[in-house]
This record gives C-alpha cells, structure tokens and sequence, in this order.
C-alpha cells in the first residue's frame, strides 16, 4: 500500500510521525514531572488543564486561518518554531525555573501542535488524489495508530531512565528531522475541478478537527 502513494505523501506521513512521536512521549511524561514536582494531584491535573485549554478553544479559529496558507511551509515553520521553543524549554527545565513558566511556554507549544495536525491532514489531502486517498488514509490511521501504541511506552521509559530533560531533547530531535523531511515535499497545482473536490474533504477536515 505504501508503494502506491508517492514519495511525498510518504514524507509527509513520515513527517507527521516524527513530529507525533516526540509530542506523545513528552504527554506521557509531563504529568508525570508535574506530580514528581508538586506532590499533588490536582495541582498537576491543573497545570495540565491550562497547558492544553489554549489548543483546544482555538482550534476553530486555527483551522480558518491556515486555510489560506501554504500548508508545506507551514508544517516546517511549525516544526522550526517547536524545536526553538523546546530548546528554551530544556534551559527552563536545567535552570529549575518556575512551573507556571514552563505550563505557560508548554500551553503555547500544545496551540503549534494543534496547528501543526491541522496543516498535515489538510497537506496529506492536498498530494493525494481519488485514486490513491483511501490508500493514504489508511497509511495516516495506521500511523496515528502506531505512534498512540508506541509513544506513552518510549516516554515512560526514557522519562524513569534519563529523566524530562532526555525527553525534551528527543523533542528538539524529532522536530529538526520532521521540518528537514517536510522541506523536500513538491507541491504540484491541481486542475480546477479537482481543487474544488480538495475543498469539500479540507472542509470535513476542518469540521472534525
């Protein structure tokens, strides 16, 4: 299935994975650092909530705004813009700063995540075509799939071992190789009709995200 997509859909997914995977094991692990730190669990459960409340209560308002924008070029500004962020964080972290600073820095990296998803679906529909969409949607669950299975176990595991700091380096790993893979995606114009039936799926897309 996976020969019959082409090479840039193969490095978008690849792309979206990296990036995922990073993403997910740091999830696993931040709750975890925020119990070790606070003793608490509704102290945790609160740093959390904030982080992620931002993404969620923008992700309507993320999905008009990207609309217009070259979603390749978004997706490696995203990953550049992640890997910066988290190099920050991993002076944060070193530094023992604040907790609210990191939750707040952390919050900001979650509304990039959410933009970043959004620019890969809405990518990923814009290589394919009729023919090979099902294909590739099969290919995305597969893949979204594999890093929820894999992602909470690698972050465990590195999280107990190395501690947060490995795991925030990995972040700034993940996101390096992502955007270096997404930088080599050939974005070809599409006739009208077909343009018309890519935003009729973008907007499912957006409707469900």
């Amino acid at each position: 299935m996976a020969t019959d997509i082409g090479s840039d859909l193969k490095r978008a997914l690849l792309g979206r994975a990296v990036s995922m995977l990073g993403n997910g094991m740091q999830s696993i692990a931040l709750p975890l650092m925020f119990l070790k730190l606070t003793d608490s669990l509704s102290a945790s459960g609160t740093l959390f909530a904030f982080m992620q409340c931002p993404a969620v209560l923008l992700a309507p308002w993320l999905g008009l705004k990207l609309e217009s924008l070259n979603k390749k070029h978004c997706m490696v500004a995203l990953d550049i813009a992640q890997a910066g962020l988290h190099g920050l964080l991993l002076i944060l972290v070193l530094n023992h700063a604040e907790l609210w600073l990191m939750a707040s820095l952390l919050a900001v990296s979650a509304v990039l995540s959410q933009a970043f998803n959004i620019s890969t679906s809405v990518l990923l529909s814009e290589l394919s075509n009729e023919a090979n969409r099902q294909r590739m949607n099969g290919l995305k669950g597969i893949v979204d799939n594999g890093v929820a299975l894999t992602a909470p176990l690698l972050g465990t595991l590195v999280y107990t071992g190395l501690g947060f700091e490995a795991i925030v380096l990995l972040n700034i790993v993940s996101f390096g190789l992502s955007g270096l893979m997404e930088c080599f995606i050939k974005l070809e114009e599409k006739p009208a009709d077909i343009q018309q039936i890519d935003r009729n799926y973008r907007e499912l897309i957006f409707r469900s995200a």
